[in-house]
Formats: structure tokens, sequence, C-alpha cells
């Protein structure tokens, strides 16, 4: 497997320490209500944590600034990081399904 780009490790990087400030306040939020409700939010940020090049992210960002964004924006961070929590999310929720 390749090295991927300086620009996609560092944006990896930006991308996997929002998805962290993201998720951690999640736990404590669902630990409060139920220790046993912590276990799904480990499970996605297991998910989301277990690597790859981020190119979701990287597109999203890309694009936002080849149409005019300012690539140091925290709007485009964001959105990566939605994108890569929704795919956390989906392989949740098909794990779920398949039982």
């Amino acid at each position: 497997m390749s090295v991927p780009p300086a620009s996609l490790v560092a944006l990896a990087s930006r991308v996997e320490n929002r998805i962290a400030e993201i998720l951690a306040p999640e736990e404590s939020r669902w630990s409060n209500f139920d220790e046993d409700l912590t276990s799904p939010v480990a499970e996605i940020r297991r998910l989301v944590a277990s690597g790859g090049k981020r190119l979701r992210p990287a597109f999203c960002h890309w694009g936002f600034v080849g149409a005019g964004g300012d690539p140091d924006s925290m709007i485009s961070l964001d959105a990566g990081a939605a994108l890569e929590l929704l795919h956390g999310f989906a392989l949740f929720h098909d794990d779920v399904m398949d039982g």
C-alpha cells in the first residue's frame, strides 16, 4: 500500500482530533443515563478510529476549498468529521442488523 500524501495525512489528523472532541462528551453524556449506554458510542468510536486514508473528509475539504472556501475553516473540518461519523454509524447499524 502506498503512503498517502502529506496533505492527506495532515487533514486526517485534524479530522481524527475533531472526531475525538465530538465523541468524548457523548460518551460522558450517555453514561450519565446508564453505564451500558457507553458501549454503542465506544463501538462507533472504535469503528471510526480504525484508520483509513480519510478520503471522505478529504473530498469534502477540497470540494469546499475548490468552491472558494477558506482551507483553514472549521466548516469543512466539521463536515468531514460528520461524514466519517455517518460512515461509522452505517457500519454500526449494519453490524447490529446482521446480528
